[in-house]
């Protein structure tokens, strides 16, 4: 949902509070057996008795019992305020106020207590004030955090901020949805007066309702002579809402047409635009595609997240030991390659791959056509060109290596002069390069940057690795169903047959459904809710520059892979199965068999 998450680490590491008890401690010890100048804890002060004592005196004044209450306090502030701060990042996109806006003061309030019971010259005096300070502003923030967010989403989000478990639907009365058009001189009131004047108006409203709350990524509306067909993506999935007339079809179009400025009428030319949508505290921008063709009238609309946060490799869900060799081949020289589909992550996929590339020892610059849309990460910097000018291309490469640049980001391989350029800068000036390609595996992946390249011996030399992902749906845990399997299948999943003799299927539904049956209130009887990544993961060595120079196809990379023991997609997927994250049915629709 943003351009760059930056890591968030909590102002004392969640489990090691411990660290300032320690320090604590060894302050504490110090002030006792060494202290000799200071404000002293004594009945009566201490310059009364020496003369001399206004600016120094024999020490000892700080009494033991009193060093070890106020270590007490400490260790308890610490452990209190390191849960605060832990609460606040893992709660921070439900709260209106910021993580970082909280530690700076704990911290002051601290120093104020602490600065107070010492100056004091009555302790017990001086420790109710310590006390109030400190203490004072994480409880406020608890106190905040309980009134802010609900009890049942706190209790189900994970230390990452994500839902841990569907969260238990409580039926209400719906709210309505309210549009917000965005279109340039066009007043947003008059454009909602006339949409509302339409009499599919509110046959419109609720099916970008129901698109919201069903998590919709798409919803399709095609009008034929005969009929009209709704359809709606879900987590990758198509499914058919309703067939209609096709007036009736034609109407809900009419109505989104007006909402990005057009009219309701059919158009004889393409037309896109984009409106905003807005229910309750959920925001949304939906963009509208219409293409009018000899046969069907069909719109496309698509929700746009309004914020784009990057996740990690690990919240995509890849494997440790892939992660390691993922993050070997980003490393040092060479070309490192990302390769999926639009439908499988792409986007996403390319943006962890950067986000996960050390860009902080060294300069990177991304060489991008005006087109680009995609490539924005923190501490890239982007020198773009016009789309197909390898020139300037060329050029901009020449000028970021006189800023001794580090390492290139280049979405597109357009042209091998291109290409050959990139390859000169990997081999002699020791660069890294990172590229990506549509690609229906990584084998192919490979091969297609491979065959980029005018000088493809030279680029075979400098490929250090690909990865490649696919998106399989989660299983909704709310209402999966274990199922028994033979041994024999757990031991094949890499799995202990001795703990674990089942895996996790969708919800059986029966044929006949009884009296007052409930669907699945987080999954409405799909069975599944979002989706995750299984991944193949190739380093280029020898034997696989091999086979690129002497039998460049897709099914004699794939085999030299797996010879080297790259992990296949399906053989990638067998954690999620015995994890209970998807199922068999679903791995193998994605994955094949």
């Amino acid at each position: 949902m943003s351009p760059m998450e930056r890591v968030k680490k909590p102002f004392l590491p969640p489990g090691r509070w411990w660290r300032a008890v320690i320090c604590g401690l060894v302050c504490g010890s110090s002030l006792w057996w060494g202290a000799e100048i200071g404000c002293a804890q004594v009945e009566e002060l201490f310059h009364k008795n020496d003369p001399h004592g206004m600016w120094r005196g024999p020490g000892g004044y700080f009494a033991g019992y009193k060093i070890v209450i106020l270590v007490l306090v400490f260790t308890i502030w610490v452990a209190l305020t390191d849960y605060a701060n832990r609460e606040a990042l893992r709660l921070e996109e439900y709260l209106k106020t910021k993580a970082p806006v909280w530690s700076p003061i704990y911290l002051v309030s601290m120093f104020l207590g602490m600065a107070i019971v010492l100056a004091l010259p009555w302790f017990w005096a001086g420790l109710p004030l310590m006390m109030l300070l400190a203490f004072t502003p994480p409880l406020i923030f608890l106190i905040t955090r309980n009134s802010q967010v609900d009890p049942e989403l706190r209790r189900s989000i994970t230390a990452s901020g994500r839902v841990s478990q569907p969260i238990k639907i409580v039926e209400v009365e719906s709210t309505p949805v309210e549009f917000q058009p965005k279109v340039a001189g066009k007043n947003p009131a008059e454009i909602i007066f006339l949409a509302r004047r339409q009499p599919t108006y509110f046959g419109f409203a609720a099916m970008c309702d129901d698109m919201m709350r069903r998590r919709g990524d798409n919803l399709v509306v095609s009008c034929s002579r005969e009929k009209a067909v709704v359809q709606l993506q879900i987590d990758g999935q198509w499914h058919t809402v309703a067939e209609m007339e096709s007036a009736a079809g034609q109407g809900l179009i009419g109505v989104a047409q007006l909402l990005i400025g057009a009219g309701p009428e059919p158009s004889p030319r393409p037309l896109t635009g984009q409106f905003g949508i807005k229910k309750e505290k959920d925001k949304a921008v939906i963009r509208l595609t219409v293409t009018p063709s000899k046969t069907e009238y069909r719109a496309v609309l698509r929700i746009e997240a309004p914020t784009d946060k990057v996740m990690t490799l690990v919240e995509l869900g890849i494997q440790e030991s892939q992660l390691q060799i993922a993050r070997r081949c980003m490393t040092g020289d060479g070309f490192f390659v990302v390769a999926a589909t639009p439908t499988q992550g792409s986007t996403t996929l390319w943006k962890s791959c950067l986000n996960s590339a050390d860009r902080w020892t060294r300069d990177w610059y991304a060489i991008v056509p005006n087109s680009d849309t995609e490539t924005h990460m923190e501490n890239i910097q982007r020198l773009t060109h016009a789309d197909g000018d390898v020139g300037r291309a060329i050029q901009l490469i020449a000028e970021a290596n006189l800023k001794q640049a580090g390492a290139f980001v280049v979405p597109q391989l357009f042209d091998p002069k291109f290409v050959s350029e990139l390859i000169r800068c990997s081999r002699e000036d020791h660069q890294k390069i990172f590229t990506r390609v549509a690609a229906k595996s990584a084998a192919e992946g490979l091969l297609r940057a491979y065959a980029a390249a005018g000088d493809r011996k030279a680029m075979a030399e400098q490929l250090r690795g690909v990865i490649y992902q696919r998106l399989v749906r989660r299983l909704c845990t709310t209402c999966r169903e274990r199922q028994k399997v033979p041994l024999e299948m757990i031991k094949k999943l890499q799995g202990d047959p001795r703990t674990q003799d089942y895996l996790y299927v969708p919800k059986t539904i029966p044929q006949e459904l009884p009296k007052k049956y409930m669907p699945c209130p987080a999954c409405n009887d799909l069975g599944y809710v979002g989706r995750t990544g299984v991944f193949e993961v190739l380093e280029v060595n020898d034997t696989i520059r091999q086979v690129l120079l002497t039998q460049p196809k897709v099914e004699a990379v794939a085999e030299a892979a797996r010879k080297t023991g790259a992990l296949t997609l399906m053989q990638s997927g067998y954690p999620l199965l015995l994890q209970g994250v998807t199922s068999v049915d679903e791995l193998k629709r994605v994955c094949g068999t």
